[in-house]
C-alpha cells in the first residue's frame, strides 16, 4: 500500500531541523549563514510536500466532494489558508537570508515549519475521518471502499438524529436513506463506479442540510412559543403582587429599582423579551441567556422587596413542595394518563390553570422536550397543604418512547416557584 509515502520522510525533517535548532542556539552558531541556509531549505521542502498533498487532493473530485458533503469542508479549506500564511513568513525568511539577517530568517523559517507541520497532521487527520489511506490521480482507484462505506454509515446515523427530532423531515430522510441504500452501493463500489457513490453520498447530505434547515425553523418558532408564554406567567404573577400593595409601597418599589413607576417596568421587561426573542431567532444564544438573566435578577428584585413589604416574617420560612404519580392505562389505540398532583409542603401552592400546569415531556436524543400540553381553563387553581387533585388526559396514538410528567406553580404568599416531575414510564 502507498498510504502516503512521503508522511515519515516529512515528520522525520521536521523533527531533526527542531532538534538542530534547539541544540545550537543562534549566539553560538560558528557558520550562521550555513545553518540559515539548512533552515531555510528545510523549511522550503516542507511547503513543497504540504502543497503536494494539498494539489493531489484538490485533483481528485471524488475526495473534494466528500469533504465539501460533509462537516470537514470547514475544517479542509481552513487548513489550506493556513499554507499561506507559512509562505509568506517563508519569504520573509528567504529575504532575510539574502540580508544576511540570520536569526532572523531561522526564526521565520522555524515558525514556517510550525505551520506547513500542522496544516500536514491536521490534513492527514480529515483524511482518516473519510477513511482514505491512499490518494491517486484521477482515472484510478482514488479512495478504498471502506473509506466511502464509513462516511456512509456516519451519515445514516446522523439521518436517525433528525428522525427521531422530527416528524416532518422524514420525506426528507427516506430519500436521503434510498440515496445511502447499502446493497446498491456496494454493487456500485463492487463496478469501481465509485464516483457515483460519492456524489449519492454528497446528494444525501444536501437532503440532510435542507432537514436542519427546517429543524432550525421549527425550533425558532417554538422559542417564540416558549418566550410568549413566559412572558405572560412573568406579567401575571407580576400583576398579581401589585395587586397587593398600596400606592405608596409599589412606588418605592419602583424607585428603589430605577424605574418611575410600574408602567415602566412593565414595558422593560416585554422589551427585554421581544430582544431575546430576536437573540434566539438569529441564533445568539449567548446574548438571549444573558438578556433572560437580567429578566430573571429584575423580576426576583421585585418579589424580594414585595415580600418584605407584604409577607410577616415568620411566613417567610415556608417551604412549598409538590410530588407528581402517574398511573397509566393502555387501550387499543390510545393510552389514558391519571396524573396525581399532591401538595406536600406547608404552604398553599397557586396553579395558572385548571391543568396545574401539567406538560408531559418525551426523552429525544437524551433530552427531555414538551410532548403533549392538556388544554384547559386559564384559572388560579390553590392546593392546600396536604391537598391532592387528580387529572386523567388521553393520548392518542403515542409515540413509542419514554415520558414523564411536570408541574408547576407558586407559592400563595412569597410567590416562589415550585415544580415537581414524576418517574419516567414507557408509551404506549
Amino acid at each position: 500500500m502507498k498510504s502516503l509515502r512521503f508522511v515519515a520522510a516529512a515528520l522525520l525533517a521536521f523533527l531533526l531541523v527542531s532538534a538542530v535548532a534547539q541544540a545550537l542556539p543562534a549566539a553560538s552558531i560558528k557558520n550562521g549563514e550555513s545553518m540559515a541556509k539548512n533552515i531555510v531549505k528545510a523549511a522550503s521542502n516542507a511547503e513543497k510536500c504540504v502543497t503536494a498533498l494539498v494539489d493531489r487532493i484538490k485533483a481528485n473530485s471524488t475526495i473534494i466532494e466528500l469533504i465539501n458533503g460533509l462537516d470537514l469542508k470547514d475544517a479542509f479549506w481552513g487548513n489550506v489558508s493556513l499554507i499561506n500564511s507559512g509562505s509568506a513568513l517563508l519569504d520573509e525568511a528567504e529575504a532575510d537570508l539574502e540580508d544576511g539577517n540570520y536569526t532572523d530568517a531561522m526564526n521565520e523559517a522555524m515558525e514556517a515549519m510550525s505551520i506547513f507541520k500542522e496544516v500536514w497532521v491536521n490534513i492527514h487527520q480529515i483524511l482518516r475521518e473519510l477513511g482514505i489511506t491512499e490518494i491517486e490521480a484521477e482515472g484510478k482507484p482514488e479512495v478504498q471502499a471502506q473509506g466511502l462505506l464509513v462516511a456512509i454509515n456516519r451519515t445514516l446515523e446522523r439521518i436517525e438524529r433528525i428522525e427521531e427530532l422530527m416528524v416532518d423531515v422524514q420525506a426528507l430522510m427516506i430519500d436521503a436513506r434510498s440515496l445511502l441504500n447499502m446493497t446498491k452501493v456496494k454493487a456500485l463500489l463492487a463496478e469501481g463506479n465509485v464516483s457515483e457513490v460519492a456524489h449519492r453520498l454528497a446528494e444525501a447530505n444536501k437532503l440532510i442540510a435542507q432537514a436542519h434547515m427546517m429543524l432550525k425553523a421549527k425550533a425558532e418558532a417554538k422559542m417564540a412559543e416558549r418566550m410568549e408564554r413566559f412572558r405572560e406567567r412573568v406579567m401575571e404573577r407580576l400583576e398579581a403582587m401589585a395587586g397587593k400593595l398600596n400606592e405608596t409601597a409599589l412606588k418605592e418599589i419602583m424607585e428603589e429599582m430605577s424605574f418611575r413607576n410600574m408602567g415602566e417596568f412593565r414595558q422593560w421587561l416585554n422589551t427585554l423579551i421581544n430582544e431575546t426573542k430576536e437573540h434566539a431567532k438569529a441564533g445568539e444564544m449567548g446574548l438571549a441567556l444573558g438578556k433572560l438573566k437580567n429578566l430573571d435578577e429584575k423580576f426576583k428584585g421585585f418579589a424580594r422587596r414585595f415580600t418584605a413589604k407584604t409577607v410577616p416574617p415568620e411566613a417567610q420560612e415556608e417551604n412549598p413542595a409538590l410530588e407528581v404519580s402517574v398511573e397509566k392505562r393502555t387501550l387499543r389505540n390510545q393510552v389514558i394518563l391519571r396524573v396525581t398532583v399532591n401538595n406536600t409542603g406547608n404552604c398553599d401552592v397557586v396553579f395558572p390553570n385548571a391543568a396545574l400546569g401539567l406538560v408531559i415531556e418525551k426523552k429525544v436524543s437524551g433530552e427531555w422536550v414538551p410532548h403533549y400540553r392538556p388544554v384547559s381553563v386559564q384559572v388560579l387553581v390553590k392546593l392546600e397543604p396536604g391537598e391532592s387533585r387528580e387529572i386523567t388526559i388521553k393520548i392518542v396514538k403515542p409515540e413509542e418512547g419514554v415520558y414523564r410528567a411536570t408541574v408547576s406553580g407558586w407559592s400563595k404568599i412569597t410567590l416562589k416557584p415550585v415544580a415537581a416531575t414524576s418517574i419516567e414510564f414507557n408509551m404506549p
